[in-house]
């Protein structure tokens, strides 16, 4: 059998998720968080304090938009008559 010889290799991948909203500079983004009272409050994170762990290694960013759209309307009781 021609070729090399089996290896091994260990792939390690550090991700960093932030959902919210992106401010209009965008460098910081507004997220939900829960309060030691289990109320939803507002707080705006800086995008580069989760960035700088990363600096000199290579990165892929990806970024993306999720919206919904109903796709039909549900009958209303005007519908079913």
């Amino acid at each position: 059998m021609a070729g090399k010889p089996l290896t091994y290799k260990r792939t390690k991948t550090d991700k960093v998720t932030i959902k919210g909203v992106l401010s209009e500079d965008a460098t910081v983004v507004t997220i939900l968080v829960e309060d030691e009272n289990k109320q939803k409050i507002e707080k705006d994170v800086k995008i580069k304090d989760y960035l700088d762990n990363f600096i000199g290694e290579s990165v892929e960013i990806i970024i993306s938009n999720k919206t919904e759209e109903d796709l039909c309307d549900s009958p209303t009781s005007e519908d079913e008559e």
